[in-house]
């Protein structure tokens, strides 16, 4: 009998469940490779996964066409339920890493619930259960969720197809099945001719990777995350999980952080990746990365800018909550001054954007030199829980407020810093010189 293991951190979760955690449990010495096991399943009683259908926030009212397209949309995610059993199966590790990179579902019951059991090839097992939202399962205790006991696992879909399942950001696929392509346009281009923005695009082997790996995801979850409040940022965005920390209650929030990205990054893949969605509001936190590559101010402000235009463009009535970027340190490439001047360049040239909101996720870091603390962030850059729990704390009455309300008319000030003359206005740079 496999041992049931109660998990209780998000760094256990991640280092434990895809490598069998070895170090807690390594695998018996006669444990049979999984190919030559029995796989255990055991047929059950059919019982429906419970599905969340697909919302868009109302803008008004809809035409007998878009509430026929809505009600159909609908009708077909319900005709989808189908049973936990119908899970079941071998799945594999893609691509294969160190570690245990195989093992199996079962279906099983669960005080007269339907839930389903990972066991990889160390022996080691834990249970998943339905949430409210389709294809979302959690790891157990069944009650109560904790803020950080649990992990996401994400059912991977192509139309009716099931091949896979996505778990701490790595995609597991079922015997004999291969995801689908991604589109051609979702990769890095290789020179900057024609793309949008100002500043740096990164093109690291590592980043290319990163890049294509998750934006491959988030197309595949398009459908999914409709109506999010969609996360746009870099690694500290990343960092904080596919749920944001489980730190917004039943707020639906889709995270589209990439690590080392730049503000001209994500004005490169908003199309997919946040549009495509249709937000019910977005959080942006960018600038940091454009501050080590020595991009200039202006140029960050710009692109910072033109991502909310596009975003108010295709919703006029969307909330956007500008954060201001983090404080570091001159030893990361990140000097208190530049972080000021970006914040204040950043907050003036939206200010005229009515829907933006700029909120002062700087001062509420920083300590007397204008840095960051180890206490906050270990490594003057990323934050640790506390950071995060801050950052949260912070966020929490502004997308309740938001959320609730129409954009004000009343532009938003820079909170009374002081910035350069030359971005005062927000437009000046933009204008043709006399």
């Amino acid at each position: 009998m496999p041992t049931t293991l109660r998990l209780t951190t998000a760094g256990l979760l991640t280092a434990g469940l895809l490598t069998g955690l070895s170090v807690l449990a390594p695998a018996p010495a006669d444990a049979q490779p999984l190919g030559t096991r029995p796989l255990g399943i055991r047929p059950l009683g059919i019982q429906p996964l419970r599905i969340q259908s697909r919302q868009i926030p109302s803008r008004g009212t809809q035409s007998p066409e878009t509430r026929s397209r809505d009600s159909q949309a609908q009708e077909s995610q319900a005709q989808e339920s189908q049973s936990l059993a119908a899970l079941a199966g071998e799945y594999r590790r893609e691509p294969v890493k160190n570690g245990y990179h195989s093992g199996v579902l079962a279906a099983k019951q669960e005080k007269g619930e339907e839930i389903l059991e990972w066991t990889n090839a160390a022996g080691i097992s834990f249970n998943l259960y339905p949430t409210d939202v389709r294809d979302v399962l959690k790891t157990g205790p069944r009650e109560p969720y904790g803020d950080k006991a649990h992990a996401q696992l994400f059912i991977e879909r192509d139309g009716d197809r099931v091949f896979g399942f996505t778990l701490a950001n790595e995609l597991f696929l079922r015997d004999g099945e291969r995801p689908p392509e991604p589109p051609a346009d979702l990769a890095i281009p290789d020179t900057d001719e024609g793309l949008p923005g100002k500043g740096t695009i990164r093109r690291y082997d590592w980043f290319r990777k990163l890049w294509l790996e998750k934006r491959s995801r988030w197309f595949r979850h398009t459908a999914r995350d409709q109506g999010a409040v969609v996360f746009l940022g870099d690694s500290i965005t990343q960092g904080w999980g596919d749920d944001m920390g489980a730190s917004f209650g039943s707020l639906k929030v889709a995270n589209r952080g990439i690590s080392g990205d730049t503000t001209r990054g994500m004005l490169l893949r908003l199309e997919r990746d946040v549009l495509a969605v249709h937000p019910r509001a977005v959080v942006m936190l960018m600038g940091t990365n454009d501050l080590e590559e020595g991009d200039d101010a202006r140029d960050i402000a710009s692109n910072v800018r033109e991502i909310a235009r596009r975003l108010v463009r295709q919703d006029p009535e969307m909330p956007i909550l500008l954060c201001k970027v983090f404080p570091s340190s001159e030893t990361m490439r990140r000097s208190a001054k530049d972080i000021r001047r970006i914040n204040g360049l950043c907050a003036n040239y939206v200010k005229r954007i009515p829907q933006v909101t700029v909120l002062d996720t700087w001062s509420i870091f920083a300590n007397e030199d204008g840095d960051a603390t180890r206490a906050e962030f270990p490594d003057l850059l990323h934050p640790n829980e506390q950071g995060y729990k801050k950052w949260a704390d912070a966020l929490r009455p502004a997308l309740k407020k938001l959320t609730a309300t129409p954009p004000s008319p009343a532009p938003v000030e820079a909170d009374g810093e002081a910035v350069e003359a030359d971005g005062a206005d927000g437009d000046e740079q933009d204008r043709p010189k006399p």
